[in-house]
């Protein structure tokens, strides 16, 4: 069970890691992080299926 005194302990680690007075501010910020990660995540892979198929395109055509 998690404490109220771990729950602050958190809370002024997560201020002090993005360096912002309030919370609700903080956890904005690093839902917008996450987003942002994940959105550059998502477009590597897509980038990267894009050049497999490609590549598996063209290389099946100049063997038929």
């Amino acid at each position: 069970m998690t404490t109220i005194s771990k729950i602050a302990a958190k809370e002024d680690k997560l201020l002090k890691w993005l360096e912002k007075d309030s919370f609700q501010t903080a956890l904005e910020w690093r839902s917008f992080v996450q987003a942002k990660y994940r959105e550059l995540l998502i477009r590597k892979y897509l980038t990267a299926r894009r050049q497999i198929f490609f590549l598996t395109l063209t290389i099946s055509i100049l063997w038929f």
